[in-house]
């Protein structure tokens, strides 16, 4: 697991337990993640970069691929909490969170998700 997602499990885990959350399977099948990250993997990047051209080695770890994309934090923060609704990533540089934060309220306010806990990194 990338350095980003162990931030976003923790934050995560914040936000639930600020809210109070306790959510039944029907509110858990429309609650999502909106999540902002301005660059995803940076520590793998690095691990692979390091393996590939200073060591010259051929392979990388398996998972690689998936603990860089910046989406993987937020699939694992659906994952962590049961979530089956919407599951995105905005990755916009500095303006990340705003943008996820913008683009979660409406969904709550037409009760798509029926409840979010917004953080920004």
């Amino acid at each position: 697991m990338d350095r980003i997602s162990q931030f976003a499990l923790g934050a995560g885990s914040q936000a639930w337990k600020d809210r109070g959350l306790i959510l039944d399977s029907q509110e858990k099948a429309r609650a999502g993640v909106y999540l902002g990250v301005g660059l995803g993997g940076a520590n793998t990047i690095e691990e692979v970069y390091d393996r590939l051209f200073r060591k010259k080695s051929d392979r990388v770890k398996a998972l690689s691929v998936l603990m860089i994309m910046p989406s993987s934090a937020a699939t694992l923060l659906s994952i962590e909490y049961g979530l089956s609704g919407p599951c995105l990533t905005f990755s916009t540089a500095c303006s990340s969170s705003a943008n996820a934060v913008g683009e979660a309220y409406p969904t709550d306010q037409r009760w798509i998700c029926g409840c979010d806990a917004g953080r920004g990194s």
